[in-house]
């Protein structure tokens, strides 16, 4: 998730890319961003496959609700602003959750280790 944040705010800043486009350019490790550029390609407004991806490919994931609902709300903003709003939106979701997920993701890879 952090590579992505990092992604989507350095196009954010240098590209005029839409945040399906960068979605789909750099969300093919996550599940549910695989599933929101899955549901753009279908036609879908970027805000109703955001939320679509993040119901259906958080599922298993480890991901808590506290963590589905952050992720919703990111949706939320993400594109409906500004590019400096925008920007300042992916750099405030990834400084906040950075510490959870990189705890959540070395539990995982050493729940994996030993399996």
């Amino acid at each position: 998730m952090l590579r992505f944040l990092n992604a989507a705010q350095t196009e954010i800043r240098y590209s005029a890319a839409s945040v399906a486009e960068i979605v789909q350019r750099h969300g093919r490790s996550l599940a549910f961003l695989q599933e929101c550029a899955a549901h753009c390609e279908e036609g879908e407004d970027f805000h109703t496959a955001w939320k679509k991806g993040v119901q259906a490919g958080s599922k298993g994931t480890g991901l808590t609700e506290a963590d589905r609902l952050l992720l919703s709300d990111f949706g939320d903003g993400f594109g409906a602003s500004d590019v400096e709003a925008s920007f300042r939106i992916a750099a405030c979701i990834r400084n906040f959750s950075a510490t959870g997920w990189r705890m959540r993701d070395q539990k995982r890879l050493e729940k994996e280790s030993y399996t």
